[in-house]
């Protein structure tokens, strides 16, 4: 569920929910999208860490890996953004998505898909990236 049908689903369904206010939060959350998405595969491609794993028979794989690299965890990076973002706009959407946000950090590591270095390093690449469209837009 932390995949990008959601958020895509989420970002489409703002206009449409809340008018105008809306549309700033699609325009600001497409932006984050794109940087984000960006500042992901340039990072993976130059630290191409192997997935927990690849490196440690130990961990058994919970789910399919959409690549083989591990740093940072793009999906706790794009719940942590997009979460920061809904929470600015719409802070009521906070009670949902926080817990939802957690939960997709969590499951990264539980599913041997990532260290917990790479979820703390997508949440703050996620809080970053976040606040400073955010600042700069207001």
């Amino acid at each position: 569920m932390g995949d990008g049908p959601l958020w895509g689903l989420v970002g489409v369904s703002l206009p449409l929910l809340f008018g105008s206010e809306g549309w700033n939060a699609f325009w600001q959350m497409s932006l984050f999208a794109v940087i984000s998405v960006s500042a992901y595969k340039i990072i993976k491609h130059f630290t191409s860490r192997p997935r927990p794993y690849i490196s440690h028979n130990e961990v058994k794989l919970g789910c399919p890996a959409l690549d083989k690299w591990s740093f940072p965890s793009g999906h706790t990076l794009h719940a942590t953004g997009f979460t920061i973002m809904l929470c600015y706009f719409f802070p009521y959407m906070g009670a949902l998505f926080i817990p939802f946000a957690i939960l997709v950090a969590a499951s990264r590591v539980i599913l041997g898909l990532h260290y917990v270095s790479d979820v703390v390093m997508g949440a703050a690449l996620g809080l970053i990236i976040s606040g400073n469209i955010l600042y700069l837009a207001s």
